[in-house]
């Protein structure tokens, strides 16, 4: 390694200064992120006059847990979690299954305009939720599948098969054929390859689009907006507006309820990271 030379400077502190700029750069990235969150967390254990005030060493002295004793135990926060968590169980279910079968018949079943099919069903991700929740109304109402739970689970699957099936077909095309093949010439069938080569090889693709159809369902907000009515069956993210009385917002609570919907989201990625990046990687 050289030496500094008049103002020049080496190689190596070129490198130490450029990895340096990055980690500043990440960290300041990570911190304007995870604001957010840490002023919910700060929220949520603190008085409401407090919060009010806006006043920093205030809010800092007022700890408290009791607006998390009111959500738990003085609102319907319970039932609303409760048909999230249906909700997002029902979507992932649909949409891994339906995006996993429709990916490998995309993949594995030759036909005359099968790339054109897989283009077009993408393109359906392009047509924002708000656009279609009218059309959808109207076309639950003669189903009879307004204000039901199962309604809202196929409207909201809407949003990420496209997605689910593009990943499907692309994660399902770097499978090796070959063991199949060999599968059928023993005279096994297309399922049997399917259930017992080609599915376990396909797991963290499958995984990748059950995390981004949880976070999709989780987070949704317009179709349970359009389609659900009955408060005993709403879910936590229009659920947020009875902590509004009269124009009234109790922050505080509403802060507690944002932290517990944070919750599970971050559990399921933190747990299935590893799968989450396979199947990113498998498809990228």
């Amino acid at each position: 390694m050289t030496q500094i030379v008049g103002n020049y400077i080496t190689y190596g502190q070129a490198a130490r200064i450029k990895s340096i700029s990055y980690q500043i750069v990440v960290w300041a990235a990570l911190l304007a992120l995870m604001l957010p969150i840490i002023w919910v967390i700060i929220g949520t254990f603190s008085g409401l006059d407090a919060l009010l005030a806006g006043n920093l060493s205030r809010i800092l002295g007022s700890f408290t847990t009791q607006p998390l004793r009111d959500v738990f135990f003085a609102s319907n926060f319970m039932v609303y979690y409760r048909n999230s968590l249906v909700v997002a169980a029902g979507v992932v279910v649909f949409t891994v299954v339906a995006s996993t079968l429709a990916g490998y018949g995309l993949t594995r079943v030759q036909f005359r305009g099968k790339k054109w099919l897989a283009r077009f069903i993408l393109f359906g991700y392009m047509f924002p939720p708000l656009l279609l929740s009218i059309p959808m109304y109207q076309i639950w109402d003669q189903l009879g599948l307004l204000n039901s739970l199962l309604g809202l689970v196929f409207a909201e699957s809407s949003v990420p098969l496209p997605f689910g099936i593009w990943t499907m077909w692309l994660f399902f095309q770097t499978v090796p054929i070959d063991y199949e093949e060999s599968v059928w010439m023993a005279g096994g069938s297309r399922w049997h390859s399917f259930k017992d080569i080609a599915l376990p090889q396909a797991a963290p693709g499958m995984v990748a689009v059950g995390i981004f159809a949880f976070q999709s369902s989780w987070n949704n907000y317009t179709y349970p907006k359009v389609l659900i009515s009955q408060d005993s069956l709403r879910p936590l993210t229009t659920g947020l507006t009875q902590y509004a009385v009269q124009n009234f917002v109790f922050w505080n609570q509403v802060m507690a309820v944002v932290l517990t919907m944070v919750i599970p989201a971050f559990l399921m990625v933190y747990f299935l990271q590893k799968y989450l990046l396979e199947g990113y990687k498998a498809t990228a």
